[in-house]
């Protein structure tokens, strides 16, 4: 089995794309990393699924605050956006009820400072693609892997 996150890319980003952890591109974890209990396949086919049913929106980002187990990663919090939440919602409901392993705790939508990049309170994204990402091993030299992009809006294949 597989780590994934769901992530809401806010620099550029495509499929096949891979980076160190400490690398990531900007972007809002939209669904923390979870297990997959069902194939990438099978993820990746409800993130379109459900990036289908979503317009564009834009987010602002909010105030400074610190994450991670020892309250030591720096991140931005997102400004509470009722599409994003209402977002999140479709995503975990989805991934729980085709028995994914999507995690049902509590979670803030929030950007990470990097040493290369962050953003800063006030500003804005706009939010019009999902993306699903291997969450590769700290080990793995080539890091994280993105395994799709899926814009909003209907599309056509």
């Amino acid at each position: 089995m597989q780590r994934v996150v769901l992530v809401l890319p806010v620099e550029p980003l495509g499929v096949d794309d891979s980076f160190r952890v400490d690398r990531w591109p900007l972007h809002i974890t939209v669904v923390p990393p979870f297990t997959a209990r069902v194939s990438l396949a099978e993820i990746v086919r409800l993130a379109h699924s459900v990036a289908q049913g979503e317009e564009p929106f834009t987010v602002t980002v909010g105030d400074e605050a610190l994450f991670g187990r020892n309250h030591d990663v720096p991140v931005n919090l997102i400004v509470e956006e009722e599409r994003l939440f209402r977002l999140r919602q479709r995503l975990t409901d989805a991934l729980v009820e085709a028995g994914a392993g999507a995690p049902k705790h509590p979670f803030s939508p929030h950007i990470t400072m990097k040493d290369h990049a962050r953003a800063y309170a006030g500003d804005s994204y706009l939010i019009d693609r999902l993306a699903v990402v291997d969450m590769a091993p700290r080990s793995d030299p080539k890091g994280r892997r993105v395994l799709a992009i899926a814009p909003f809006g209907p599309h056509t294949a």
